[in-house]
């Protein structure tokens, strides 16, 4: 049975240095597919390279495919990802990552390679859909409160936090912890993230918080 892999940043990308490092050794041949929300007022093209560049720096001919989020998915699409040597998930709204990745066909497929030993990371929302529960902050979305919705299930009893220093969120991750009745919580500062082998923290680089229950 092959180890199961997570890489997960507090912030958008790029990846830091020792993870993207330590991703592209776990990287078997095959492109790695880049899943990304669209943004209203800049096309992919032009900032793919923020994702691409740092695993390039370790694996310079790695191909890469680009596949937008979004509600529904062509055949072609899924099966695309089916052939991913590994995933990168992308920042930015944490409501609309939620929906179009676990609530789609595409948060199955992502179990799956999961399961199968494919490296999974995560930026920012990305890593926030990775537990059983996405905790979305009130700092991260219109209604301006905690939301706490499904999430892709690939860690049990752990709460993350994203953008941790940045947006002051020890509050909200201790008060998540108690919400969710949660052991262990990881608040994640921008330019910082982990990597989790086998649902267990294995390396830490930057600024990560480890927050336990008062009952823990």
């Amino acid at each position: 049975m092959k180890d199961r892999h997570l890489f997960l940043f507090g912030g958008g990308p790029p990846m830091t240095d020792q993870l993207a490092h330590k991703f592209s050794l776990l990287v078997e041949e095959g492109p790695i597919v880049i899943l990304y929300l669209k943004r209203n007022n800049m096309g992919i093209e032009e900032y793919s390279s923020i994702y691409t560049e740092p695993i390039v720096k370790h694996v310079p001919k790695q191909e890469f495919i680009l596949l937008q989020l979004k509600q529904r998915y062509s055949e072609g699409e899924i099966e695309c990802l089916y052939k991913a040597s590994a995933v990168i998930i992308g920042g930015g709204n944490s409501v609309k990552y939620q929906q179009y990745v676990v609530q789609t066909e595409v948060g199955e497929v992502l179990k799956r390679l999961y399961a199968q030993g494919t490296p999974l990371a995560g930026h920012s929302a990305g890593a926030l859909i990775v537990p059983d529960t996405c905790v979305i902050s009130a700092a991260d979305n219109e209604e301006r409160v905690v939301l706490f919705k499904e999430g892709l299930g690939l860690l049990s009893n752990l709460v993350l936090s994203v953008h941790y220093l940045e947006w002051q969120e020890e509050e909200h991750l201790k008060q998540s912890l108690e919400m969710l009745d949660a052991p262990e919580g990881y608040g994640i500062a921008e330019q910082s993230g982990v990597y989790i082998r086998n649902e267990q923290l294995e390396t830490a680089e930057g600024y990560v918080h480890v927050q336990r229950s008062s009952y823990s």
